[in-house]
């Protein structure tokens, strides 16, 4: 890693962790998806099985705040 680039890391770590999971997403977010390899045939199968249960209503959702909450662990931090 590039100096610049380790002292971004380095302040990034010393945010609380509700920012630096903020950060992570912006920084998710900027990828260009064009770019990113495709599906495979059973990926995409797995898609459409998934998309025909949320469709359907049988499918349990769960809202992003929950996901969020749960993806920074143990107490939602």
């Amino acid at each position: 890693m590039v100096a610049t680039a380790e002292k971004i890391l380095e302040t990034a770590l010393a945010l609380p962790p509700d920012e630096r999971f903020e950060l992570v997403e912006a920084l998710l977010g900027s990828f260009d998806l064009a770019e990113t390899p495709s599906f495979d045939e059973e990926m995409t199968a797995e898609i459409r099985r998934r998309s025909e249960e949320i469709k359907s209503g049988t499918a349990k959702l769960i809202p992003w705040e929950e996901v969020k909450r749960r993806g920074r662990g143990p107490g939602g931090a």
